[in-house]
């Protein structure tokens, strides 16, 4: 088993054309209990999901996100990396509250 291939979950920042964003969100934060903040963040081009998952575990997160109405992307583990979307929110977050305290 150590020589199986390992994929990731990633988000493709948008939701199945049937379902409206605010339904997919609620729906998010409900079946895997995370605040909305949280299930916010699986709306970001990019985000890692879930790593090193195995090719059964990837066909089951696909079809409960796909169920759900998040759209996503199957990569090789370890493609992709959270920490760069988080600098470029933190680094948003900190212009909004300069901007905010210049006005």
């Amino acid at each position: 088993m150590s020589g199986q291939q390992k994929f990731q979950i990633v988000s493709a920042g948008k939701t199945l054309r049937a379902k409206a964003p605010a339904e997919v969100l609620k729906e998010v934060a409900t079946t895997f209990s995370v605040s909305a903040e949280q299930a916010r963040k699986l709306f970001l081009k990019g985000w890692v999901i879930k790593d090193e998952l195995s090719p059964g575990q990837v066909v089951q997160y696909r079809t409960q996100l796909q169920q759900i109405g998040l759209k996503i992307e199957v990569h090789p583990a370890g493609k992709f990396d959270n920490r760069a979307i988080l600098a470029r929110l933190q680094f948003a977050q900190k212009r909004r509250e300069r901007k905010e305290s210049g006005s």
